[in-house]
């Protein structure tokens, strides 16, 4: 649907028209790729979870801002969710948030779904598309006995409840919330998803995620 690549190729084979018929042409096809509805994919309990790292901008007393992180993972039947706010995104921040995610949940899944995440994947081979790991962060699934799965490149509507969990912090938790520091920070946030957001009844399953917990019958660690 890109009339500039398009009319490149076309002109190889002889066309001689202008680059705004073919314009009109592709149009109806953008519009149609534009408003494609994405079908919700759903597991089964104990299946999948899904990880995920958010950025957000805080202020300090003295009104000087600075960056911080969220990590968010989600379990996919039960809409369970567990986050915490971290200073860095480091291979080893990242393992130690798995595990605390892991302790909250009570145990994890036999899948967890990543965005192609650097601190996950190393690189993608050009001509097999084979995903090559982080050698530290498979030995991490390896010893806690989880299949790390990734989303295909360019499509995070692979991984769509996580990103709803991140907008659903910035705009439930995060916003007004006028703590200053991350052990502050987080402490709010513990409270909120023990009060909250795991208490609530769930948009889409229509139940709580504590209570659906039950049923995920996790890998205990």
């Amino acid at each position: 649907t890109n009339a500039v690549k398009l009319l490149r190729e076309i002109k190889q084979r002889g066309y001689t028209g202008s680059i705004s018929i073919l314009r009109d042409f592709v149009l109806p096809l953008r519009q149609e790729q534009k408003h494609q509805a994405w079908i919700r994919f759903e597991t089964m309990p104990g299946e999948q979870a899904q990880v995920d790292w958010a950025h957000f901008l805080g202020q300090d007393p003295d009104g000087i801002r600075y960056r911080f992180y969220c990590f968010t993972m989600l379990l996919g039947y039960s809409r369970c969710l567990y986050a915490e706010f971290v200073p860095d995104m480091d291979l080893l921040t990242l393992l130690r948030c798995h595990i605390n995610g892991f302790e909250y949940f009570g145990g994890h899944t036999k899948t967890i779904l990543y965005d192609n995440m650097k601190q996950v994947i190393l690189y993608r081979d050009e001509t097999t598309g084979t995903p090559h790991f982080h050698p530290r962060f498979l030995d991490f699934a390896h010893y806690y006995s989880f299949q790390p799965k990734l989303c295909q490149p360019s499509r995070p509507q692979t991984k769509g409840k996580d990103e709803n969990s991140i907008k659903y912090i910035r705009n439930n938790f995060y916003q007004g919330e006028k703590s200053y520091t991350l052990f502050a920070l987080n402490g709010n946030l513990r409270e909120w998803l023990d009060t909250v957001a795991n208490t609530r009844i769930h948009a889409t399953t229509r139940e709580i995620p504590f209570a659906r917990l039950k049923q995920e019958n996790l890998i205990p660690i």
